[in-house]
């Protein structure tokens, strides 16, 4: 017995430490668990910073599965954010996009009204009874990025809790007790199961609205029915509902801008809406560019080379061009390199802009619910599928930049951006910034390379008279052609960047002559690159004005205002 009872002793010591072991471990992960999701809350400002995603209203923006994170800031809230809101009444919270955004007068207190991307309608039918808007202690948090798919984890979890379960025994079975990696893995693995029931705690849904029912098949009159026999006016109604219900099922839509039914005829793939004015085109198709990614490759390589080409003539000038121009004179020397530092200040700082700022993105508009569009609200807005929001008429969707520009002229690769409202102006700026200074270069490296070429042979050119004088001057051509090839040919380093500079100059001022001279013809005709394209066929035309120009870069005032002073007076209306 006394050997018995030492073991059953050892036996009861060992489940007492092992106990002890599990709750000092337990109380490690609650208390990681706590400080992670505290921490996260204090960084966000959000008392679910993150959220999984449970139902498709919002697609494709997201979709079900996939985890959002919050962040809650003082800034007011504005049309086009997605925020994540509780409603009275609800336990889930639900993301959707804010489509209207109303001020209190007095107070200042914004109310926000909401609406899923893929949904009917908007919200009002989810808020408590009688609510309208959603007030600021409504939300929880906008959504500032999304990771998609990992919230599968969680939702598993939560419709299957035993695979929780599983996994962990799973897990203590796999590592013995006496390892120590498997108390470090086990914990690990024990925290973001414990973080994955914070955030099962914090899921949101996106819920969807149904559609309302169509209405119902109009009775027949008393007239008609006075005149027709039980039987016949049985077989007549029968008609006429399984006419009014084919009719509703398959040539009702629904307009994109304001939400409104519609019953058109079946050959109406285009139509336009007659309260809002949206026009909706079903034979629209979202093409996917396989080969995007080698576009956007090709832009940043181009841009990339520009800049090193840009930097070269500034860099190459100054070394090879302005030694030979303060020989001659050190005031001349000055002057001109006062100049080339303006020219290439402007070229650059112009060149930065018009390939760096915003093209111009179209205005945010409340869209898809009736009561937040009003009459022609909508009117001449097409829906854009790759972006998936309204887009103004006179825009245009670039799929190298993954974005609709406002006034669209075209994408120009060697600035690696588009060039629309937002930088159109200034792009013209580099134009001419860039002709001027390439012809700038071409003419003090012509300069330089006639003080820096060696002297050729003198080859005198004989008096030329009658038609044989052709071989003459052939034979004249070839030996100065020679003549030029062996001072090359003796040139310095100096001496072939100079020339270098020389001919790349003139080749550049060809091309952006041509292409300014193109953008200045469009600009008078009051019409971009795409709109000119777009009206080829039609009978659609502009008024050619130099107004255009005026209205263009905004100048208040006319060109004959400006040189013929007060006695000119009339104003200038915008068309």
């Amino acid at each position: 017995m006394g050997w018995i009872g030492e073991q059953i002793d050892s036996v009861k010591s060992m489940q007492f430490r092992q106990l002890l072991t599990q709750a000092v471990s337990l109380g490690m992960i609650v208390t990681s668990a706590l400080i992670i999701w505290k921490g996260l809350m204090c960084i966000t400002g959000s008392e679910s910073p993150v959220v999984v995603v449970l139902s498709g209203s919002m697609e494709p923006g997201f979709k079900r599965g996939d985890i959002l994170f919050l962040h809650m800031s003082k800034e007011p809230i504005r049309a086009g954010e997605i925020v994540v809101f509780n409603v009275d009444g609800r336990e889930i919270p639900i993301v959707h996009r804010v489509i209207k955004v109303h001020e209190r007068e007095g107070s200042g207190e914004v109310d926000v009204l909401t609406k899923g991307d893929n949904n009917f309608g908007d919200d009002r039918l989810l808020y408590a009874e009688g609510q309208m808007w959603l007030q600021r202690h409504h939300i929880m948090g906008r959504a500032v990025g999304f990771l998609p798919y990992v919230g599968w984890v969680t939702i598993i979890m939560t419709e299957q809790p035993i695979i929780k379960y599983i996994l962990i025994d799973g897990e203590s079975d796999l590592f013995p007790d006496d390892l120590n990696p498997r108390n470090g893995i086990l914990l690990k693995l024990e925290i973001c199961v414990f973080l994955m029931d914070f955030m099962d705690s914090s899921t949101t849904s996106t819920t969807t609205i149904p559609r309302p029912p169509p209405p119902p098949a109009p009775a027949a009159s008393s007239e008609s029915s006075l005149l027709l026999s039980d039987s016949t006016l049985q077989n007549a109604s029968s008609q006429e509902d399984h006419y009014v219900a084919s009719i509703t099922e398959e040539h009702e839509v629904t307009c994109w801008g304001c939400g409104l039914c519609l019953i058109l005829s079946p050959y109406t793939p285009i139509f336009k809406c007659g309260w809002c004015g949206a026009i909706s085109d079903h034979k629209a198709i979202k093409k996917d560019n396989k080969y995007i990614w080698w576009i956007r490759l090709r832009d940043r390589c181009l841009l990339c080379v520009l800049i090193l080409f840009m930097f070269f003539i500034i860099g190459g000038g100054i070394w090879a061009i302005y030694p030979v121009i303060f020989s001659k004179s050190y005031l001349f020397g000055i002057l001109h390199m006062t100049l080339a530092v303006l020219l290439s200040i402007t070229t650059i700082t112009t060149f930065a802009l018009s390939a760096f700022r915003s093209p111009g993105t179209p205005p945010l508009i409340p869209w898809g619910s009736y009561p937040a569009v009003g009459k022609n609200g909508l009117a001449g807005y097409t829906f854009c599928k790759y972006c998936s929001k309204p887009k103004s008429p006179n825009s245009h969707h670039c799929r190298s930049c993954g974005m609709c520009v406002l006034d669209m002229d075209h994408h120009c690769p060697f600035i690696g951006n588009c060039v629309g409202a937002g930088n159109h102006r200034v792009f013209i700026y580099f134009l001419i910034s860039s002709v001027i200074s390439s012809f700038y270069v071409s003419l003090i490296s012509s300069f330089t390379a006639f003080c820096i070429l060696p002297p050729g042979r003198h080859i005198p050119m004989a008096a030329l008279s009658g038609p044989g004088d052709y071989m003459l001057i052939v034979t004249w051509v070839k030996e100065v052609g020679f003549s030029f090839y062996e001072s090359v040919e003796s040139l310095s380093v100096r001496g072939i960047v100079v020339i270098y500079l020389c001919v790349a100059s003139v080749a550049v001022e060809i091309g952006l002559s041509v292409l300014l001279w193109q953008q200045l013809s469009y600009i008078y005709q009051g019409k971009t690159y795409l709109s000119l394209l777009s009206s080829r066929g039609t009978n659609r035309t502009s008024k050619k004005d130099c107004q255009n120009f005026v209205r263009f870069f905004g100048c208040p005032y006319s060109a004959t205002r400006c040189l013929l002073g007060s006695w000119n007076s009339r104003k200038i209306h915008k068309k």
